[in-house]
C-alpha cells in the first residue's frame, strides 16, 4: 500500500453490486478497465477510477443531478446490509478533496466534510452511482 493511500469502511447493500457491474460495463466501453472478473477489478480499484470519472464530470452537473446523487445515497446509507473496507489511493484521495472543494462551492449538498475531513464515503458513492446512472440513462448528445 503506497502511503498516502486510505483504507476507509464502506457499506454494502443488497443488489449494489448488480449496480456496480452495470457501471463497470459503462466504463468498460471506454475501454478503461479491465472485464468484470479480471484479477485487477475489485471495488478499491473501481471506486478510484469513478471518482476520477465523476470528477471530470462534475462540472456539467445539474442540479437535478445532484438531487438525484443525494436520493441514492441516502437510500444506500439506510439499507446496509454488511461493511467491507476499500483501499482508495492517493490520487483518488486528492480527487476527492476537490470534490469536496466543489460541492461545496457549487452546491447546497449537506455533510460534504465530517470536521476538517471530506466525507470520502459519500463521495465515492456520488461517484459509481453518477456512472451507474449514466449507464441506466443514456445522455442525449
Amino acid at each position: 500500500m503506497a502511503k498516502d493511500d486510505v483504507i476507509m469502511w464502506f457499506d454494502m447493500v443488497e443488489g449494489f453490486e448488480a449496480k456496480l457491474q452495470t457501471a463497470v460495463d459503462h466504463i468498460n466501453k471506454g475501454g478503461y478497465v479491465p472485464e468484470y472478473g479480471d484479477v485487477a477489478w475489485n471495488l478499491s480499484f473501481m471506486s478510484t477510477v469513478c471518482v476520477r470519472e465523476f470528477a471530470r464530470d462534475m462540472g456539467k452537473l445539474t442540479p437535478e443531478d445532484i438531487a438525484l446523487l443525494e436520493e441514492y445515497y441516502r437510500v444506500h446509507r439506510a439499507n446496509k446490509t454488511r461493511t467491507t473496507s476499500i483501499r482508495l489511493a492517493s490520487s483518488a484521495v486528492r480527487m476527492i478533496d476537490d470534490i469536496a472543494k466543489w460541492l461545496v462551492e457549487n452546491t447546497s449538498v449537506r455533510h460534504v466534510y465530517h470536521g476538517d475531513a471530506p466525507n470520502r464515503k459519500l463521495i465515492v458513492l456520488f461517484a459509481i452511482y453518477h456512472i451507474y446512472h449514466l449507464a441506466t440513462h443514456p445522455q442525449q448528445p
